[in-house]
């Protein structure tokens, strides 16, 4: 039976790809100047889209590679998750090695550095190479891939942990590590010379990932992590924080103590930040259940489906909008020049993204056609390469 070459997007849940493309989008506009930044900047208290986006993909991460390692195995379902770190450090480089070379190509021609270009990039550019490769140098907007890169490293260990029914032990340690970084490790990052850590402390934000892990292995398992008691319990005091958050994020009511804002500090994931932010996914899951259509809309789902394409290329986008801001930061006029060539950007390339897999797909199955009619004409089957036999090389952005 030949397949139909219809979109890849039938195969994906589209809430999810959709939840993921807003945080994408979000992340876009957050990262420029944009008078959008009203709606996408922290709009329902202290939690972003950065949170957003670890959650769901660890949630996603679990869903897949769970289903993989019960489809083709525990072995083949490790090395694709191992495959999938080495895409994500390659993309990461690519994008390091690109901000590198047009630091120093945009000063060589115009004599002054490009807005927000880190200046240790034109003081020590050789250095600064060697340390990016080690990720050890990691510029704005170019800190989340490579922890992301080191969770995919961690997932194998994570599912093997939940498949033996350790999901309390892992989930006791996860939050150990958590809660030993808030109260060991400076709550910003970490500088020295070329060495430059990001905005997130790993082992405070990975949490986050394996808690999104936690409930995509449930879901691929067919249990909950929360019984539908338990959450329905939950949903009122949750209700109650979040609106709390709202109204002292947005100043409608004083912080309840000075130090307030150490306690929603981003870089370890602070314990009020943390609390609003579980709050707000268990209310968002209560409702996704209910609404589930709701939560789908095709340009935030084609986003999302194409998650690590548009990650990069929000990245691109912002530095070369940094490097002119006369033309689309100095007016709100031209804010939104800016905002309309960032979300055209990540549209059109997630869109591109989105044709070549379809032609892909669709090239696949005239040619598994074309296999079948030879093996009707002939006993000896066709041998094909064993990685995109089994899937080894997945097309899903996880």
């Amino acid at each position: 039976m030949s397949a139909s070459p219809t979109s890849l997007s039938s195969r994906r849940d589209a809430g999810l790809d959709s939840l993921r493309g807003l945080m994408l989008l979000a992340m876009g506009v957050n990262h420029i100047a944009s008078l959008l930044q009203v709606l996408t900047d922290h709009p329902l208290g202290y939690t972003s889209s950065a949170e957003g986006f670890v959650f769901i993909s660890g949630l996603v991460a679990g869903l897949v590679y769970t289903r993989r390692r019960r489809r083709l195995g525990v072995a083949a379902a490790n090395r694709a998750s191992l495959l999938r770190a080495a895409t994500i450090y390659r993309y990461h480089l690519a994008l390091f090695v690109g901000l590198l070379s047009w630091t120093l190509l945009f000063f060589a021609v115009r004599g002054a550095p490009a807005g927000n270009t880190p200046a240790v990039m034109l003081a020590h550019p050789g250095k600064v190479l060697l340390a990016g490769v080690f990720l050890v140098n990691q510029p704005p907007l170019l800190d989340i891939l490579p922890m992301y890169a080191g969770f995919m490293l961690l997932l194998p260990l994570v599912l093997t942990a939940l498949d033996a029914g350790r999901r309390r032990s892992l989930l006791a340690l996860s939050l150990s590590v958590w809660a030993l970084t808030n109260l060991a490790w400076p709550q910003t990052s970490y500088r020295h010379g070329v060495i430059q850590i990001g905005a997130f402390n790993e082992t405070a934000w990975q949490l986050m990932f394996i808690a999104g892990v936690v409930c995509g292995h449930a879901t691929a398992a067919g249990t909950e992590v929360l019984s539908r008691r338990l959450k329905s319990w939950l949903a009122v005091p949750s209700f109650a924080l979040c609106v709390y958050a709202f109204l002292v994020r947005h100043w409608y009511v004083h912080a309840p103590f000075p130090g307030f804002a150490d306690w929603v500090n981003k870089n370890n994931l602070a314990p009020f930040r943390l609390l609003n932010t579980l709050a707000l996914f268990l209310l968002v899951h209560l409702a996704f259940a209910r609404w589930p259509a709701a939560f789908s809309w095709r340009p935030l789902a084609l986003l999302g489906r194409h998650s690590l394409t548009v990650f990069c290329t929000h990245v691109v986008v912002a530095y070369a909008l940094y490097a002119f801001p006369d033309y689309v930061s100095t007016t709100p006029a031209r804010t939104w020049i800016g905002t309309g060539i960032m979300i055209g950007a990540l549209l059109s390339v997630a869109f591109v993204r989105e044709r070549f897999r379809n032609l892909e797909a669709v090239r696949e199955a005239s040619g598994s056609a074309g296999e079948a009619a030879a093996t009707v004409k002939s006993p000896v089957t066709p041998r094909r390469p064993l990685g995109r036999q089994q899937g080894i090389f997945p097309r899903e952005e996880v």
